[in-house]
């Protein structure tokens, strides 16, 4: 491990911040095309989405949806709406869950799905290919992320790159959505959620708001760290840091929020080192407040402060209000899991 980590430390060396938007303009396109290859290829033609509805909560101010909608032919993709009560075309914000038992219908993951839709918000809260209600199994509490994702690799379709393009069609969805003005949209979710929103971020840029949660560190880092399969990018360090994909996001509106007792791959003074190389790509671009690096004293989480420093990001980039200060949760009541599966029990087609 010692000498791997040296020659990817030499690899990596003479690697330079751009020096002016013409250099990071080439980057860019370049760098695009090596995570595309290294994802695989994508379908050239999105398959119809085929929506559907299966079932409706009527709650105080807002209502959740059990919906499917298809990502490849016969992949469905489950999911949760929440939809608020007031009139005209909301913000709307993609939900991704990470390593949590109950996936979308966690109550961890609940609890920022609720706030946002009590601030007006729209809503949708997806599972992860491999989890959730999307398993092998029926059972919830699927972990995805080991040998049954490593299985993806012979046919060159990594976990990571799927759920790029999965990310994608669920906006996709979004914009079918009446409630739901798609010149708004935002991302955010933690650990391996974080790590989704990281590289839907990047690569979609129809995010305007990117809120990554105990995800972002450093390539390097991962060596001899236990890391889910879908958050490895295939061959990465051999052309690029995670600062730069950081930096594929600029001039749209990163925050990214670490906390101090995480994993060292997920570590602050990791996460610090690729927030600091991403920092002179957002300066290029004129707009070096639109990078923020928030920190909390925690354990591996998404916990009440982090919520709210979220609220208040999306609000300023989606609503164009404040100042991107944390706004206070508004009162919450998570339901019980089963209430939003869309197949609850063993009830999924085979």
């Amino acid at each position: 491990l010692a000498r791997t980590l040296a020659q990817v430390v030499e690899l990596r060396a003479a690697d330079t911040p751009p020096a002016t938007r013409v250099e990071w303009e080439q980057r860019r396109g370049e760098l695009r095309r090596q995570l595309q290859a290294a994802w695989g290829e994508f379908p050239a033609e999105p398959c119809a989405l085929d929506p559907r509805v299966l079932g409706t909560l009527p709650r105080d101010g807002y209502r959740v949806e059990k919906v499917i909608f298809q990502t490849r032919p016969g992949i469905w993709m489950t999911a949760n709406a929440y939809v608020p009560a007031s009139s005209g075309k909301a913000p709307a914000v993609l939900v991704v869950h990470g390593h949590w038992r109950g996936a979308k219908q966690d109550p961890v993951v609940q609890a920022r799905c609720l706030g946002l839709t009590k601030l007006g918000f729209f809503v949708l809260a997806v599972d992860a290919f491999g989890s959730g209600e999307r398993g092998l199994d029926k059972a919830l509490g699927e972990y995805h992320g080991e040998m049954v994702g490593a299985t993806l690799l012979p046919v060159g379709l990594p976990l990571c790159g799927l759920q790029v393009y999965e990310n994608q069609r669920a906006v996709d969805y979004l914009l079918t959505r009446p409630e739901v003005d798609g010149g708004r949209l935002g991302v955010t979710g933690a650990s391996g959620g974080g790590n989704q929103t990281m590289y839907a971020g990047a690569w979609d840029d129809r995010f305007g708001a990117v809120v990554p949660v105990c995800s972002v560190g450093n390539y390097q880092a991962y060596l001899g760290a236990a890391c889910c399969m879908c958050e490895v990018v295939p061959g990465a360090l051999q052309f690029t840091e995670e600062g730069n994909v950081l930096g594929l996001t600029a001039p749209r509106g990163l925050m990214v929020v670490n906390a101090t007792r995480d994993g060292i791959q997920f570590s602050v003074a990791e996460a610090c080192k690729s927030v600091a190389w991403a920092r002179p790509i957002f300066e290029l671009h004129g707009c070096p407040d639109h990078l923020k690096h928030a920190t909390f004293e925690s354990p591996h989480d998404y916990n009440q402060a982090m919520r709210e420093a979220m609220y208040g990001w999306m609000t300023r980039h989606l609503k164009g209000t404040g100042d991107g200060a944390p706004i206070p949760e508004p009162k919450i009541s998570t339901e019980d899991p089963e209430t939003l599966r869309c197949f609850p029990g063993t009830s999924r087609p085979g």
